[in-house]
């Protein structure tokens, strides 16, 4: 399973698998990687493990978008479900679960953190 994650995904840093908790987590090197919600399902799929709850650890802006907002995150957007409507335009790290509708990665927001200045 690393290995098929490894060749499908740019910038991954580390793998950790754990089968007693049937998770894997993958975490990228810093930078601006591109990510692919069906690139990573078809690579577990390759070992034939299936995807069925995805957590996301992601820092970006927020930004109001129509009539919710949104987390740019490199070249990843996420609509978020819930959350940081206080937020315009900072730069947070937020954590939650994705669930993917057609091309667009909905975010339920479980954590937010505002971003240290750099």
């Amino acid at each position: 399973m690393e290995l098929a994650l490894r060749q499908r995904l740019e910038g991954v840093a580390t793998v950790s698998i754990s089968e007693t908790a049937q998770t894997t987590e993958v975490i990228f090197a810093p930078g601006d990687h591109p990510f692919s919600f069906d690139t990573f399902k078809a690579a577990l799929k390759q070992a034939d493990v299936e995807v069925v709850t995805m957590e996301v650890d992601a820092c970006g802006v927020v930004q109001r978008a129509g009539d919710g907002h949104r987390l740019s995150a490199g070249t990843i957007e996420f609509v978020l479900q819930n959350g940081p409507e206080l937020f315009d335009g900072k730069a947070l790290c937020v954590a939650g679960r994705v669930q993917q509708d057609g091309s667009r990665l909905n975010l339920l927001v479980d954590r937010v953190d505002e971003m240290a200045s750099q």
